[in-house]
């Protein structure tokens, strides 16, 4: 076992990690800190705007069991609503991209989460917005990737995606594809792939958007050290399908103010930008506390 692994390890036994959500203003001066129940983790939040709501649709995961994906309702003094389920499957679910298209001549609701223990980049549609969802196809057959991310640009439909391959692996590699549509199975890769390589800005970390400027910006998240350790903004400045360039505008770190030491995803929706942020604090006995809930009931 190499140090890094062993050093995880010691870690997860004394201290007690949790993954909480983040709203904060346009500027990122942190708002309120939204924190789970102590049995659970709230985390790649995906925040849209829908009739007047904000709805934040996250992963939540109970300690030891899969990640499930839901939404909370995030109200105008910053409180929020409870937990709704949208997504259960048999395998882990987690960063449930969600975005709009009218595709097929009407305003619909689509979603992406992460699904890679199962093999498949999943595609699913509101059946009723934004509580039950529907599979509609897998992207790319036979890729096992992470963090899929879909957006328009130029004509075209983009897939950032990070795969584990026999050179590459999730947190280290960005692949790009591209299609005419993007309810398809046929997607054109990069000539560049993988456009992005290394540890530290390859990793996907929300959504592909426009700032003020009208510049393509690409969340990325770094994993040198630790996953999720760090957040970067990154401006795209060529993206055909024989070219792709970015260049590093901005990195977010953790805040440590609130014992943070993690946060990999940045989405923005109204006025408000919303992340995640791990927690680490100091508690040697956290996981017997389980076991004794367990005995008492």
């Amino acid at each position: 076992m190499n140090l890094k692994k062993l050093k995880r390890k010691i870690q997860k036994l004394l201290f007690r990690e949790q993954w909480s959500l983040l709203v904060c203003g346009p500027d990122g001066e942190a708002l309120r800190q939204i924190v789970p129940p102590a049995d659970r983790i709230w985390a790649d939040p995906f925040p849209v705007e829908s009739d007047g709501r904000i709805l934040i649709f996250i992963e939540q995961q109970f300690y030891g069991s899969k990640g499930t994906l839901g939404y909370i309702e995030l109200f105008g003094d910053l409180s929020h609503g409870p937990f709704c389920p949208v997504l259960e499957e048999p395998w882990h679910l987690s960063y449930p991209q969600v975005f709009r298209s009218n595709r097929h001549g009407s305003d619909e609701w689509y979603m992406v989460p992460e699904s890679a223990d199962c093999g498949q980049i999943r595609l699913y549609r509101a059946v009723s917005f934004p509580d039950r969802w529907e599979f509609v196809r897998e992207l790319l057959p036979g890729a096992i990737a992470v963090d899929s991310t879909l957006f328009e640009h130029q004509g075209l439909w983009w897939l950032f995606t990070s795969q584990k391959t026999e050179n590459t692996g999730f947190n280290s590699s960005l692949y790009a594809y591209s299609a005419s549509v993007f309810d398809t199975d046929q997607w054109t890769p990069h000539r560049q792939n993988p456009v992005v390589t290394g540890l530290d800005n390859a990793r996907m970390a929300g959504r592909v958007f426009r700032n003020g400027r009208g510049e393509l910006i690409r969340p990325a998240q770094s994993c040198v050290r630790e996953y999720g350790e760090s957040l970067s903004l990154n401006r795209i400045t060529a993206l055909t399908q024989d070219a792709f360039q970015e260049e590093k505008t901005q990195t977010i770190k953790p805040e440590r103010a609130l014992h943070a030491v993690c946060t990999h995803t940045y989405n923005a929706a109204s006025r408000y930008v919303i992340r995640d942020i791990k927690t680490r604090r100091f508690a040697p006995f956290h996981r017997l506390v389980p076991l004794f809930r367990g005995l008492i009931k």
